[in-house]
């Protein structure tokens, strides 16, 4: 990261504010936004992911080298789940946390479904715009055009969505967040908001997130989910936060809720419009990913990827597939 400060860089790896992504990128994540520095790398589900959902409480495993030559042999032989027990018993976290799964590791902050009442739909297509990381798709569904767009802002720290449709009160859909050991969800004709401590241990990790919804349908909740019914577009906006700092004398944890930390975000996005944050998000990416330019060709838009790709085992001609590769691989280590 030629360019890049080490301090700056150490104190992401940290997890301090002082970071360059404020202590959410991690040992997997970090990036300098001001040299160019990448970092590294019917049902709709959204995977959250936040910089460092992790159990750290008796993490540390001293005699853990002990078993690293038979953790090798093991991978070497392809005995894969006896390498993960390994791993879990004598590598992470004194055995395992929650269930005796992902303690000690990375974990998602847990999964968003959005469910349409559609069974049939036809003309579907998927893009991403790597040039602006921006993720969209649309379909067709009883006469009705639907389209979907998708983008993660580290300017206002939300995850952005926008569905339309091209008829009055055509989209109907339900809102569901799940994971195992939040403490609490609840579902308001608004959104909703989620607070919990990795494995369920009130001395671990708390996290915290909160979904806006803004519609021109009407919202129903229950305690299970929130029902949005007869829209033509609904924008969502999503955040989330943990309350980890590295202070050892406070456990690691900080003094401020991971749910104040999300009221903050959601309010200081009140009073922009949806298209202010997306200019932003991209305006953001831009100055990254625009300080590389390669072309090996012209790009080829009217074959899908997946073609592209099995002509491109049997003849190589296909040079800018080789850019596109080059240009998403650089779109992932800025977005991650």
């Amino acid at each position: 990261m030629k360019g890049a400060e080490v301090k700056r860089m150490f104190a992401e790896l940290l997890g301090k504010e002082t970071g360059y992504c404020k202590g959410l990128g991690g040992s997997m994540h970090v990036a300098d936004t001001e040299n160019g520095a990448d970092g590294v790398t019917g049902q709709h589900r959204f995977i959250n992911r936040i910089g460092t959902i992790i159990t750290y409480e008796n993490a540390d495993k001293k005699d853990a080298y002990k078993h690293l030559d038979d953790l090798r042999e093991l991978i070497t032989k392809k005995e894969f789940f006896k390498a993960q027990e390994l791993l879990d018993t004598e590598f992470i976290n004194n055995g395992g946390g929650f269930e005796g799964a992902y303690s000690g590791s990375y974990q998602t902050l847990g999964d968003m479904y959005l469910t349409f009442d559609t069974k049939r739909y036809s003309s579907f297509s998927r893009q991403l715009d790597i040039d602006n990381a921006v993720c969209s798709d649309k379909f067709v569904t009883n006469g009705t055009k639907v389209s979907r767009e998708y983008f993660s802002t580290a300017v206002d720290n939300v995850i952005g969505i926008k569905i339309t449709a091209d008829k009055e009160k055509a989209l109907n859909c339900s809102v569901k967040f799940e994971r195992e050991d939040c403490s609490f969800i609840k579902y308001t004709q608004s959104g909703f908001v989620f607070e919990g401590n990795c494995d369920g241990i009130a001395s671990h990790m708390a996290f915290a997130g909160e979904l806006k919804i803004e519609t021109d349908g009407t919202a129903k909740a229950d305690r299970k989910s929130l029902k949005i019914n007869d829209a033509s577009e609904i924008i969502m906006y999503f955040t989330a936060a943990t309350d980890y700092v590295l202070d050892k004398s406070k456990n690691f944890k900080g003094d401020k809720k991971p749910s104040e930390i999300c009221r903050e975000n959601l309010c200081a996005i009140e009073a922009k419009e949806y298209s202010e944050i997306k200019k932003a998000h991209i305006e953001d990416y831009k100055r990254m990913y625009d300080t590389c330019v390669l072309t090996l060709g012209e790009e080829n838009t009217d074959i899908p990827l997946p073609k592209r790709l099995k002509a491109f085992k049997k003849n190589a001609k296909d040079l800018q597939l080789v850019a596109l590769l080059f240009n998403f691989g650089r779109y992932l280590l800025i977005s991650c």
